[in-house]
């Protein structure tokens, strides 16, 4: 067993010290976790719901652990843990809500007499390895519902943020000792091994697209995959829009977390008419951003997560630049892992800034002559997550949100709009299967048929 040191992407410094397992260490922890039985709905849902009230008790605490290790700045940190606290509460509630669903038999001669239920049962162990970018609302937001449904779940948190889902399965065992839940560190060629393993029902990857396909080839025949990767979002701003909402929404919802979210606005895309207007006022609302340490209660952008991901950011913003786009404002880059927040035009539809997922704090701005444009624009890349468009008129709205391509349009609200019920996927290559507590649930359950006759 190695020891490996996480350093704070603010200015790497140590936060904290963690075990790294072997092969053959992992294999040690994983046998006694394949023969642990999961407790009762009760004891599960009480479980959560203490977890949820301990995490809401010391919340601060989290919070800077989140900066620290994270780079997300600390007001984004404290809400990202009052989102935990809602997450694990209704996975609480999910995990005694009643599932049995009974089915009419009255429809045909053959059925009368019979009763048919479906009973939704545990899908079975579950491998959840999650991303960096919420390091505590990511892991309750797998491993909650895998509880609440009844299966046993066993976590690798992502390397870069290990502390806090180390922390919360904690925090989990110690409320529910005996059930089969464990979280390991280790190298992502174990992990692929591992997500071979035949003793999995289902394998849960957030991440990037390139890994969550290929674990998908790689997991035995009948396990369930779920995987949930990223976008490029885009945002659709119509004459009749309430403009200062849209530029609110615009600033916050691009440059959140330095844009590495996966549903984080990329593209926007704004009427000509008011074009030349909006773009004054953002440009001027982007450079009262302030850039530096996470840890900060001043800082609106913090850090990326590693080096190597600005360099790449920094790479596609000067291949954009080379075909023609202009940097409008930011762009620079102010340290190993800081970047001052960009605003980009006439970005080439070819552009990898234009058509990949930048996870950073870059935004394209182009003016569009209506909404056909507009749509056309959006529907251009492959990634399609989560969409949004801003206008008064019924007959922009009903039309964005039949033709765009997402798999959810927010109006009058930035794409990045999320509430831990509602259901939240990827379509097409940015994921498989549903998030949102409920829908997770659902996900983590097979459905048996009982008929008597």
């Amino acid at each position: 067993m190695d020891r490996k040191l996480i350093l704070s992407p603010n200015d790497e410094s140590v936060v904290g010290e963690v075990d790294w397992l072997t092969a053959s260490e992992l294999q040690m922890r994983l046998e006694p976790f394949f023969k642990k039985k999961v407790s009762q709905s009760v004891q599960r849902a009480r479980a959560l719901k203490m977890v949820a009230e301990k995490i809401q008790a010391t919340s601060e605490d989290w919070a800077r652990l989140i900066a620290s290790e994270g780079g997300k700045p600390l007001r984004d940190a404290r809400i990202e843990v009052m989102r935990a606290v809602v997450t694990l509460e209704l996975c609480a509630e999910e995990a005694v809500s009643p599932r049995e669903v009974a089915l009419p038999m009255q429809r045909t001669a053959a059925a009368q007499g019979k009763t048919a239920i479906v009973c939704p049962e545990p899908l079975g162990p579950v491998l959840a390895i999650t991303a960096f970018n919420h390091p505590l609302n990511l892991v309750a937001h797998t491993v909650g519902p895998a509880i609440a449904a009844g299966c046993p779940v066993f976590l690798k948190p992502a390397p870069e943020t290990p502390l806090s889902g180390l922390k919360l399965i904690e925090l989990l065992k110690a409320e529910l000792p005996d059930d089969p839940i464990d979280v390991a560190l280790f190298s992502n060629e174990l992990a692929e091994d591992l997500a071979a393993d035949p003793r999995w029902a289902g394998v849960t990857f957030i991440g990037s697209a390139k890994v969550g396909w290929h674990l998908r080839q790689v997991v035995s025949p009948g396990v369930r995959v779920f995987l949930e990767h990223g976008g490029s979002a885009p945002m659709i701003v119509m004459p009749s829009a309430n403009i200062d909402q849209a530029l609110a929404a615009a600033v916050k919802h691009a440059f959140y977390h330095s844009g590495q979210v996966c549903i984080s606005l990329q593209r926007l895309f704004v009427h000509a008419d008011i074009e030349t207007e909006f773009r004054r006022k953002l440009i001027h609302e982007i450079e009262r951003l302030r850039v530096g340490d996470a840890r900060l209660e001043e800082t609106d952008c913090g850090p990326l997560i590693r080096s190597r991901d600005l360099d790449r950011v920094q790479s596609w913003l000067a291949e954009a630049v080379a075909s023609g786009a202009r940097v409008l404002t930011g762009g620079e880059r102010l340290g190993a892992r800081l970047m001052r927040p960009a605003l980009v035009d006439h970005v080439p539809v070819t552009a990898q800034l234009f058509q990949e997922e930048v996870f950073g704090p870059v935004l394209i701005m182009q003016p569009v002559v209506d909404l056909d444009e507009a749509i056309a624009l959006s529907n251009s890349t492959r990634w399609s997550f989560q969409a949004a468009v801003f206008s008064q008129s019924e007959d922009e709205i009903e039309r964005a949100t039949r033709e765009l391509r997402a798999a959810a349009v927010i109006v009058n609200e930035g794409p990045a709009f999320r509430v831990d019920w509602m259901p939240f996927r990827g379509a097409g290559p940015s994921g498989l299967g549903t998030g949102g507590v409920p829908y997770a649930v659902r996900d983590f359950t097979s459905e048996k048929l009982v008929v008597r006759a």
